[in-house]
């Protein structure tokens, strides 16, 4: 009987852990208005994520999922964004100032990507 109890109850926080780490990724709570600058979000999976208004200066989005993601009005200056997936992702009115964007393929086919000119909001300029 203890064992079943025991199980159970290991079953119980790993099922509690896994919802936490969906709303929250490392330090950055994963919602409306968050404030996580210089987050590392290297691989999240942000898919349909809401992150309107969101202080997201210089975080690292390597090979993350924004498909979907809200990010309208968020902070988005020196954000590294070259690798993440953004099908989908509304960008109205994200300061874009200094981020960076996968633009082009060299003649090899390798990608490199491009910074936003200082100042860029809304769009990459």
């Amino acid at each position: 009987m203890k064992a079943t109890t025991l199980l159970a109850a290991a079953a119980i926080l790993l099922c509690s852990s896994t919802v936490g780490a969906q709303a929250t990724i490392g330090k950055c709570k994963i919602e409306p208005k968050a404030q996580c600058p210089n987050a590392k979000l290297v691989r999240a999976n942000l898919k349909g994520a809401n992150l309107s208004g969101a202080n997201l200066s210089g975080a690292d989005f390597e090979e993350a999922d924004l498909s979907g993601a809200n990010l309208s009005n968020a902070d988005l200056r020196k954000a590294n964004l070259v690798t993440a997936q953004m099908r989908g992702t509304i960008l109205s009115g994200a300061n874009l100032s200094g981020a960076q964007f996968l633009n082009m393929r060299d003649s090899y086919g390798t990608a490199f990507g491009k910074t936003c000119a200082e100042g860029s909001i809304g769009a990459c300029k």
